[in-house]
Formats: C-alpha cells, structure tokens, sequence
C-alpha cells in the first residue's frame, strides 16, 4: 500500500512505515540516500490553525541519527492525502479535531509570548561549523545531523548565518568525501546562508590545487543568493558574503588557507569599499589555544601567512573587523586584540575533530543580544543533544552594538 503525505511518498501497511524518501522541491528529502529505512518511532498529527494539520515521522537516519520530518497540508485533504488508499477510520475522524485543538492552543500561546517579548533590538545568531574532514570521511551522518540541526532551529535561534571554518573533507581529491559534505550543506540551501573557506585539507597544498573545492562550492553555486558579495580571482577560495540584523550590516570575510599577500591586498580592498559592515574575518588557520599560529604556511613550506601575520598585515588595520574564527588546530581559544584605531577585536578557535567519533557533533553558536551587548557563546552537540557548560565552551564577550562602527577619521 502507498500512502502520499505531500511530496513524500511512504511505503509500508497501515501507520507502519518502512521507508521513506523524497523528490527534489524537499531539501530534507532531496536525495534518496539522505533517508533510508526510515522506522519511524511515533507518528502523529499537531496543528498550527485551525486549518493546518502536520503529520511528523520520528525517523533513523541511516539508522543512526534519530531526525524529525515533517509536512503540512491542509485539514479537509487529511483523508486523501493521509490515507490516500484508505478511508481514515471514523474514531481517527472523531479524535482528530480534538488533539488537533489541544495542540492549536499551545502554538498559538507560544506565538503570543514571543510576539511580546520581540523588540527591536531583536537578538540573533551566527553558528560556526569547524573542521567537518572526520564526517565527510567517517561519519557523514554527524554532519548531516549538524546542519539538520541547524535548519531546525533557524527561526527559533534566529540565525542569520553559518560559518564553515575549513577542512570540508579529509582528502581534497577524494570525491565521495565531497558529495558527502555537500548532501549535508545543501541541507541548509534556502534556509541559512552560509560561506565556505577552503582548509589545508580541502586543496592540494603544495600548489594550492582546490579543484574539488570549486566543483562544489563555486561562485556559480552562490551567484544568485542576494547575500553573496563576491570572490577574489576565478575561484571561491576567498570570497565575502553580507547579513544584516537588528539594523546593523554584517559582511563575512572568507580567506584561504594561510592566505598570501595578495590575498590579504584584496581582503582590505573589500573591508574598505564597506567601511559600514561589521567585519566577520574566517580563515582556517589563525589561532592557537593560547595565541596567534606562526607556522600556518611555514609548516607546509608554501608561499602563505600565519596568523600573526594576518594580524599585522590585515586584521589590525581595518577598524571594521570585530571578530576572527578558525580551526585547524584541536581545542578552543579566545583573546581579545586593539587594533590600531583603538578598537576590540575578539579572535576565537574552534576545533573539535580529536574528539571521539571525529568531533562528537560539536558546533558553536555565537547569540549576539544588543540590548546586552554581548555575545553569548554556546557549544552544542546535535549528535549528543547536550550543550558543553566548561567554562571555556560556554561564556559571553561584550560586544558594543548599541552604535554603528565607521571608519576613524
């Protein structure tokens, strides 16, 4: 028997389903491997008005990570579309309206609270993605749990943008690593924007070959998205992307791994042409634990900058960069710098890939709340479902957002 529940189609006897997969107008569902032998363990039916019924699958991806698939339709087509074969059984009919009900109220109370508690000072998230090689090599479902994540909680956090910080894959010319990297981010296409910057990993160093990394995450692939500003050269090896949120302009400053001089000419070009954006700088190598890395390019004997380098030659010349990201290097560091028009700018590391399981799932998110001035910063773990409370993966940064930086006179 076939039952049709919007653009799935669901095999399986009665409300036992077996498998489930998608075409190509779902993102979730995209591709028949995303979701396989899916047993659900709970279906049933909530509404958010009361002409809107959901019927939700509790599913194994990959009969590992458990993951929550959901679709709409309207009530009067429950029994076609529900049940497409099937007449509903007239105790579901007569108990349908009644959860449906229950269900109802409480959305509609939550709306209600975050409808008071939204002001215009409205506070927002941007998530970091670090040093995702192990996932796309081992563990593809971890990743695809993260940016599921992601995609779920995208209205909820209010998150403006992701950040992968590098290392997509662990081999740069093995393909199947890159359409295991690429099924997980597609997840978020149309949901977050979100930029890539090539690691160590994702070319081949010594040349700086990053053929693979432009088959997936060209500028083609980014042209049209109205958050894309644009990329150095024929490649999207160094690119910059825009959001905006309370009333402030974020750009998104991606460099190459250990970025040369004509890179770092470019990237000030590109702050300086919008001396009214704040300035998110990622790049795959900068930080250490305790520092700035002095041997990004050196300890691979390429033409290329460290950290501290990027610091002198970039980062503390453009007063519009507030924040730098990275990986590459396994643990979490934070500093605070003055760049030389008196401004903070705060330089953090994220990395988890020496965890167990290649990272645990492990992923920040940055909260930025104008009213406090302050970033929150949260160390989550989709795989895990729990939050990491060490006093090094939970904390808040002040962060002044209350004026618009400009350029020093």
């Amino acid at each position: 028997m076939v039952f049709e529940v919007g653009s799935y189609v669901a095999w399986g006897n009665g409300p036992e389903v077996n498998q489930i997969t998608g075409w190509d107008d779902d993102p979730i569902l995209r591709s028949q491997t995303i979701i396989e032998d899916c047993k659900p363990h709970q279906q049933r039916c909530t509404a958010v008005s009361d002409a809107t019924v959901i019927v939700s699958f509790h599913c194994v991806l990959n009969l590992q990570q458990p993951v929550l698939v959901q679709r709409r339709f309207s009530y009067p087509d429950v029994r076609t579309v529900l049940f497409k074969e099937k007449p509903v059984s007239e105790s579901f009919r007569r108990a349908l309206p009644a959860v449906c009900l229950l269900a109802s109220v409480l959305v509609n109370h939550a709306i209600a609270f975050a409808e008071e508690t939204e002001t215009a000072e409205e506070s927002f998230s941007v998530v970091l993605l670090p040093d995702t090689q192990n996932y796309s090599e081992k563990y593809a479902d971890t990743y695809v749990a993260q940016t599921l994540w992601i995609r779920q909680q995208a209205k909820t956090d209010n998150i403006k943008f992701v950040v992968h910080l590098g290392d997509i894959v662990q081999t740069s010319t093995k393909q199947p690593e890159w359409e295991n990297a690429d099924r997980a981010m597609r997840l978020l296409d149309g949901v977050v924007p979100y930029s890539m910057a090539p690691g160590n990993h994702d070319m081949v160093v010594k040349t700086r070959d990053s053929t693979l990394y432009n088959q997936y995450y060209s500028p083609e692939r980014f042209a049209d998205r109205p958050w894309y500003g644009g990329h150095m050269g024929d490649t999207n090896d160094n690119n910059f992307c825009f959001f905006e949120a309370s009333g402030m302009k974020f750009m998104i400053l991606n460099l190459e791994f250990a970025p040369r001089d004509e890179t770092l000419e470019w990237a000030a070009d590109v702050t300086q042409r919008y001396p009214d954006h704040r300035v998110i700088v990622a790049t795959h190598c900068y930080m250490r634990p305790n520092q700035r890395d002095t041997g990004c390019a050196t300890s691979y004997k390429i033409a290329g900058n460290s950290g501290e380098q990027i610091w002198q030659k970039l980062i503390r010349r453009q007063p519009n960069i507030f924040l730098v990201v990275s990986g590459h290097v396994l643990g979490v560091g934070l500093q605070t710098s003055t760049n030389d028009a008196g401004g903070k700018v705060l330089e953090m590391l994220t990395d988890y890939q020496g965890l167990p399981n290649g990272g645990d799932g492990w992923l920040r998110s940055l909260k930025f709340v104008p009213g406090e001035n302050k970033i929150h910063v949260r160390t989550y773990s989709p795989l895990l479902s729990k939050d990491n409370k060490d006093a090094k993966e939970t904390f808040s940064l002040d962060y002044e957002m209350t004026t618009v930086k400009t350029n020093a006179d």
